[in-house]
């Protein structure tokens, strides 16, 4: 068995090309203000996977065959790669403890830098302001990011790394995105995103956010719907913004295949060969090989767990 550790992908620059205007200044034929889309490739390099027993990392990539197995053992994800800036993921030391902890830390490495930096972003209790401080005490250097995202149906409001931002929102579904706030204080940014979660029609954490109504949904009425909110918030907020650039990061294979896979659980799919296509959005898009018939799993399901049986 092995244990799926992290999906290496990296984004690349694609385009940047003006937004149309939508509503009445499209019916006019003006437009107050000129936003523009960016667009970036999320390129996905394959699944870092851990044998358990060797305790050696190694790449799996397109093209390959896996079987996935139920995953009974939760492990812990603490690693020894940076906060600050890029590593490679197939130098990093993982533990092969069992997590104990509900954000998947065992107990030795629940106070690890990672596991602050876990708990200050990911927690949702009154104790998280307390890691955010811990973090700010112990990395000076760090630049955080607040990004804003519109999934469709509703909007979001995140923290990462100032590096990892297209990454970040690549590893999530959405239409398009932009940067908001920026700064090297973890509890402040921290503060700033409870706060913007809190308003009407914001969100941390979306309850539902299905794949395929974020790949249907009309681009033009997110793209117009986050520029306003984002004029809005800054004015509100009295947050001074040098530019409001949109963007999004897509797949590297054609997003049609998304839309024509069919989603199921790890358990639907336990002991079937299947072909690894691609990640995007939090998806792992696989085939099954001599047939038209793709799949998209949740990588949720099957990260840090024991969860894939053979590679073929």
């Amino acid at each position: 068995m092995y244990i799926p550790r992290v999906f290496y992908v990296e984004t690349r620059f694609h385009a940047r090309e003006p937004i149309e205007s939508v509503g009445l200044e499209a019916f006019i034929g003006i437009s107050e203000t000129v936003n523009y889309l960016e667009e970036h490739v999320l390129k996905f390099h394959g699944i870092v996977l851990q044998d358990p027993v060797e305790r050696e990392l190694f790449l799996v990539t397109t093209g390959e065959y896996i079987v996935f197995t139920p995953g009974y053992t939760e492990y812990c994800k603490w690693h020894n790669g940076p906060l600050d800036k890029r590593d490679d993921p197939l130098k990093r030391t993982y533990c092969l403890k069992q997590a104990y902890t509900r954000l998947g830390y065992c107990r030795e490495h629940d106070e690890s830098l990672k596991a602050l930096y876990d708990k200050c972003f990911a927690s949702t209790g009154i104790h998280y302001i307390t890691s955010c401080r811990k973090l700010d005490e112990k990395i000076k250097d760090l630049t955080y990011v607040l990004y804003l995202l519109d999934y469709g149906h509703g909007l979001k409001v995140g923290t990462t790394r100032a590096w990892r931002l297209y990454t970040r929102i690549g590893e999530q579904p959405h239409i398009v995105a932009t940067k908001f706030y920026e700064t090297t204080k973890a509890s402040e940014i921290r503060s700033l995103e409870r706060k913007i979660g809190s308003r009407e029609g914001f969100t941390e954490r979306p309850h539902k956010r299905s794949l395929k109504d974020v790949i249907a949904y009309p681009p033009k009425l997110s793209y117009r719907r986050l520029s306003d909110v984002v004029k809005k918030l800054s004015r509100e907020l009295g947050i001074e913004l040098k530019e409001n650039i949109l963007f999004r990061v897509i797949p590297s294979e054609d997003i049609a295949f998304y839309a024509k896979s069919r989603e199921v659980s790890l358990s639907s799919i336990v002991g079937r060969k299947l072909e690894i296509i691609d990640y995007w959005a939090g998806y792992l898009l696989l085939s099954e090989p001599g047939t038209n018939t793709y799949y998209i799993l949740k990588t949720k399901e099957i990260l840090h767990r024991d969860s894939i049986g053979a590679i073929k």
